[in-house]
């Protein structure tokens, strides 16, 4: 039990602990429970004359009503919570085995440990000591140039910090030294076109594929020991009662995806899933960022991999190192194609570019287990969900309904209702586009073009549910910015708007807004 002496303390602990508030919020539902359910006779008609549900800031003093807001909140004293989150929630594991063990073994982590220990490979590398290794990291970090940190070396300042490394090329190889994640592969291979050179012949462009094996990446973030204490290898179920009638899914592995799935191994039903196989969820996340915008017009693709064992609150920090850099692909203007064909074949570049059986991977518990890496999640935004899903960017990723009818009421029976898109119907689509005219019912998919999508043979995937909402464009920037913002602002005037926003206490987490919303462009 801990104790916080003021309301302001507990909501920084409750805002940075996200198992406290999975507690209080099953605590807030079983009391709501019980007040729905309690008689409510003894109740006044009328509200006392003195009492306001929403007490209006004064138009004159904004600052003094957040002043007497967040006073107000530090009043109450010796305000407790529990740390014991679990307790309250309803846990039901799953019947059958998940990943049964098939011997043990060392991973990657544990050689270099044990090559530390009998002194064939030093607590810092090949840096001598801490200072040395200190050194090198603030050069590497500090974002100067190669010249300028080989200038820096050449100082006489060198005599007294004393590195193990006299210039920039000893330095560089000592980094390379280290011991690193998964290897880099390139691959070079040459697009086509239907343009012709100068000498009459068909031009073509040559292309490099950066890459790492995805296998192994997936290996390196299941042998990682410091992810190991935040990560679950089995499917479960969460419930606020005993009742099981509310179901809590706050993790990949509370989903019912992961559940069924893992299913299928103990009855026999998917013969590519033995029993006892471990599902090793993998998610792709990908998004074109332009590196340059003065000085040309220099575009990446970086494609990330993680796995859905580890918990979502450690996953998204970057200092976790739980989203490992799969690969670039290549990003060009196609200037070898025709600008009717160019488009075209981007998309189909990007599918080309982009395992079946089980695969042995020693887990971070030192046991070897048959893993079998499936794709469940894609994170990208609108534009590239229509790239993944092969269909036009005016129309939905997830759903067959037609363009002109998005934004209509989605509801069973009513005209513009549609089913989810399915791979098998667009696969067929796709092929009926390369072979022949489509008839309307194949236009009404919105295919594009593509000869062989990357998720055409991976097992056990429906790219079409692999989707995540696009929180950025979707929520914040769609339906609060361009639609709940603007409705408000015709209502209530922009002004006003204003003024509640800057009524608002400090909390923390939440961004206080001084000036409004309505200026605010993006």
């Amino acid at each position: 039990m801990r104790t916080y002496a003021t309301r302001k303390g507990l909501n920084i602990h409750v805002s940075k602990t996200p198992t406290c508030r999975a507690v209080l919020r099953t605590r807030f539902l079983r009391q709501a429970r019980q007040d729905a359910s309690a008689p409510h006779d003894d109740l006044e008609d009328d509200p006392p004359a003195d009492w306001n549900m929403a007490e209006d800031p004064p138009d004159n003093d904004v600052a003094a009503y957040r002043d007497s807001n967040c006073a107000r909140q530090e009043d109450d004293p010796d305000v407790q919570i529990e740390d014991v989150p679990e307790d309250d929630l309803v846990r039901e594991e799953f019947p059958g085995l998940a990943g049964q063990a098939l011997g043990s073994g060392q991973t990657r982590f544990e050689m270099m440990r044990d090559q530390q220990r009998k002194g064939q490979l030093g607590d810092y590398g090949p840096f001598v000591d801490q200072a040395d290794w200190y050194l090198e990291t603030w050069l590497m970090d500090s974002g100067d140039s190669q010249t300028e940190i080989g200038k820096f070396l050449k100082l006489d300042t060198r005599t007294r910090t004393r590195p193990s490394y006299a210039g920039k090329r000893e330095l560089l190889r000592k980094i390379n030294a280290l011991p690193s994640g998964p290897e880099w592969t390139c691959h070079t291979f040459v697009v086509h076109g239907d343009q012709l050179d100068y000498n009459g012949e068909k031009c073509t462009e040559e292309l490099d594929i950066r890459c790492r094996d995805r296998v192994v990446c997936v290996n390196e973030l299941l042998a990682n020991p410091l992810l190991h204490e935040h990560m679950k290898f089995a499917p479960e179920k969460l419930f606020t009662d005993d009742s099981k009638e509310d179901q809590i899914i706050n993790e990949m592995w509370t989903a019912q995806w992961w559940w069924d799935l893992q299913a299928r191994s103990i009855h026999c039903d998917d013969k590519m899933l033995p029993l006892g196989a471990r599902i090793a969820p993998v998610i792709l996340a990908s998004d074109k960022t332009q590196l340059s915008r003065f000085s040309g017009d220099k575009e990446a693709w970086p494609v990330y991999i993680s796995v859905g064992h580890i918990a979502k609150s450690v996953r998204r920090q970057t200092s976790k190192r739980a989203m490992i850099l799969l690969g670039y692909i290549p990003v060009t203007k196609l200037e070898c194609l025709s600008e009717a064909t160019r488009k075209d074949r981007a998309y189909r570049l990007f599918h080309y570019v982009s395992g079946k059986e089980g695969v042995l991977m020693t887990c971070a518990d030192n046991l070897v287990r048959r893993v079998f890496p499936i794709l469940a999640a894609y994170l990208a935004d609108y534009p590239e969900q229509c790239l993944v899903a092969c269909h036009q960017e005016n129309s939905c990723p997830i759903c067959e309904i037609a363009p002109s009818d998005r934004g209509e009421p989605v509801v069973r029976g009513h005209p513009v209702f549609h089913f989810h898109r399915n791979p098998t119907c667009t696969l067929k689509a796709l092929k009926t586009c390369r072979s022949s005219m489509p008839s309307p019912d194949i236009r009404r998919l919105c295919p594009r073009a593509v000869d062989k999508p990357f998720w055409e043979d991976l097992p056990h995937t429906n790219i079409f549910q692999c989707f995540t909402p696009d929180l950025l464009h979707q929520l914040h920037k769609g339906v609060f910015k361009d639609h709940l913002v603007k409705w408000c602002i015709q209502l209530a005037g922009a002004e006003e708007v204003d003024r509640r926003f800057q009524a608002l206490p400090n909390h923390p987490g939440l961004r206080y807004f001084k000036k409004g919303i309505s200026t605010i462009s993006q």
